[in-house]
């Protein structure tokens, strides 16, 4: 399914200037694996400091996942910690919904965040905005 939204895409994408932004479509354990990695590299060749991150954590999210965040971002997280890079992530919780926003730096709240069950992870990295929906399959 990627590969035809991929292609569509690039069809569209013919004109001198794009009418849409470019995008990388990343899906499985080693594509989030992957992302994660272009993040890296991004955050390193620009020397950022600081990143964004918005998350859902919602208890509907969380009893449903089998998986966290760091089953997916150990090294990422570990690598950020190295080069002093914060995440300031504001973080959705709630039981069904997204009833209350909070802000957090702490790497271990992060790390421990679900992913499964349709959570979602938004990363904004300068202009690039790295958009994560995990469900059975992440993407």
């Amino acid at each position: 399914m990627l590969p035809l939204i991929e292609n569509q895409l690039n069809k569209i994408d013919t004109e001198r200037v794009s009418p849409i932004p470019k995008m990388r479509f990343f899906e499985g354990k080693s594509g989030i694996e992957n992302l994660f990695q272009d993040m890296l590299a991004t955050i390193k060749e620009r020397q950022y400091v600081l990143i964004k991150c918005f998350a859902s954590n919602t208890l509907e999210s969380q009893s449903h996942a089998a998986q966290q965040l760091d089953d997916y971002a150990a090294s990422f997280l570990e690598e950020l910690q190295k080069l002093h890079v914060h995440i300031e992530t504001y973080l959705g919780n709630g039981i069904l919904t997204l009833e209350q926003m909070t802000k957090t730096y702490d790497l271990d709240s992060i790390a421990t965040l679900p992913a499964g069950n349709a959570s979602l992870n938004l990363f904004v990295v300068g202009s690039t905005i790295y958009l994560i929906i995990f469900k059975q399959v992440p993407f």
